[in-house]
């Protein structure tokens, strides 16, 4: 995988995404992967931007290598 392929810039932007639309309050946790190989969406190479509270409340969010959100799972 060629992670200069990756819009790195738009990582703000879903980190804030995520902080809005996962359900956790904060303080919140964030982690990223990337997923050279993911099954459940048609764009096999994505970002799970992770977020999640001290209760273990969010989700993640499934991103695109451009940054544009594909799936939300909270």
């Amino acid at each position: 995988m060629d992670l200069a392929k990756f819009n790195w810039n738009a990582l703000p932007n879903l980190l804030k995404k995520a902080k809005q639309d996962l359900g956790a309050r904060p303080p919140i946790s964030h982690h990223l992967i990337v997923e050279p190989n993911y099954s459940f969406t048609s764009t096999k190479q994505v970002l799970l931007v992770y977020g999640s509270d001290e209760y273990g409340r969010g989700g993640y969010l499934v991103a695109s290598p451009q940054g544009r959100v594909l799936k939300v799972v909270s």
